[in-house]
C-alpha cells in the first residue's frame, strides 16, 4: 500500500507557515517529492512538526538568553548605581571629615594650652602684687589703692586675651 501523499496548500494550511517555509523545510529534510508535487503525508508532517519544535526551542532559547541578558543588564545597572552612591556617600563624609578637621583640636593640645593659660594667669596676677606695690607704699586712699589694682588686674587679663601675642609665643 502506497502512503498517504500530501500537497504543499495542505500543508501550509494545517501548519499555518507560507509557501516558501513549508517547501524550504521539507528540501532540508530530504523529503523526495512527487511528479504531482505531492509529498509522502506522514514524512512531511513529521520533517515539519521536528523543524517547528526546532524553532520554538531557538526561539524560546534565545527568549531565555534575551530575558537573562535583560535581568544581568538590569543587575549591572542596579550595580553601578549603588556604586555611584557609595562613591558619593564617601565623597560627602571625606568633605565633612575635611571640614571638621579645620574645626576640631587634638585633645592633648587643648589640654597642653589651658595647662600654659592657666600658669600664664598665675603668673600675671601673683605679679600685680609687686608692681603695684612701689608705687601705693604711701598711698592711704582707698579708692586710689583699688584703681591701681584693678589697672594691673585689666592689663593681666588684656595680655592673656591678645591671641596674637599668645600664639607668637608658642
Amino acid at each position: 500500500m502506497e502512503p498517504t501523499r500530501i500537497g504543499i496548500t495542505a500543508l501550509m494550511d494545517e501548519f499555518h507557515q507560507p509557501h516558501t517555509t513549508i517547501k524550504g523545510w521539507l528540501d532540508e529534510a530530504q523529503i523526495p517529492r512527487a511528479h504531482d508535487k505531492s509529498y509522502p503525508a506522514d514524512e512531511a508532517r513529521a520533517a515539519i512538526k521536528l523543524r517547528i519544535d526546532e524553532e520554538s526551542t531557538l526561539r524560546d532559547r534565545y527568549d531565555s538568553t534575551s530575558a537573562k541578558q535583560a535581568d544581568d543588564d538590569a543587575r549591572r545597572a542596579l550595580i553601578q548605581a549603588k556604586r555611584e552612591i557609595a562613591e558619593e556617600h564617601a565623597r560627602k563624609l571625606r568633605l565633612q571629615n575635611q571640614k571638621l578637621e579645620n574645626s576640631l583640636l587634638d585633645r592633648e593640645t587643648v589640654a597642653a594650652t589651658v595647662a600654659d593659660l592657666i600658669a600664664r594667669a598665675k603668673v600675671a596676677f601673683l605679679a600685680v602684687g609687686p608692681k603695684v606695690s612701689p608705687r601705693l607704699a604711701g598711698e592711704t586712699d582707698p579708692k586710689k589703692i583699688a584703681a591701681a589694682i584693678n589697672d594691673e588686674c585689666r592689663a593681666a587679663l588684656a595680655a592673656l586675651a591678645d591671641l596674637d601675642a599668645f600664639a607668637m609665643e608658642e
